[in-house]
């Protein structure tokens, strides 16, 4: 059996908000830890293309064990247009939704995975909306006329 050869693709640092209540420690060594510490990079996401020869992604469908959704968020409605922009020119976007409560943008990595890019609606304006089950097209242009002054509470 021929090994598969992974190539990475880029490695995205997550940047948050240090919490003086969590302490995570201090990855760069994993026998030092210094609550005084706050990395604001403390999670890496790294993606890799397993190529040609890598079998269709079958997780979530029929039963099948593996990685199915991953989601992130973004800050405002218009980094949720800039995103399906960046989509578009990878070929990557498939599908885009309303779910009253937050808005969201459907692609697929380079070995099938989906993924989710989502900007949540501000809660106090959740309404009824927030306990309904909503799932319609997307009109990114309403909504950023509505909500391009926003980012996430």
């Amino acid at each position: 059996m021929t090994p598969i050869t992974m190539t990475p693709i880029t490695t995205t640092p997550i940047t948050t908000t240090p919490d003086p209540n969590h302490h995570a420690p201090n990855h760069h060594d994993p026998n030092h830890h210094d609550p005084n510490h706050h990395d604001p990079n403390h999670h890496d996401i790294a993606f890799f293309a397993i190529g040609e020869r890598a079998a269709a992604n079958p997780a979530g469908r029929g039963g099948a064990v593996g990685l199915y959704h991953v989601a992130w968020q973004v800050e405002s409605i218009t980094e949720l247009e800039h995103m399906r922009c960046k989509l578009i020119d990878a070929g990557a976007l498939v599908g885009a939704s309303d779910h009253g409560v937050s808005k969201s943008l459907y692609a697929i990595d380079p070995d099938g995975a989906e993924f989710e890019i989502m900007w949540p609606v501000p809660p106090s304006l959740w309404g009824d909306m927030e306990h309904a089950t909503i799932i319609e097209p997307l009109d990114l242009a309403r909504e950023i006329a509505t909500y391009s002054e926003m980012t996430r509470e």
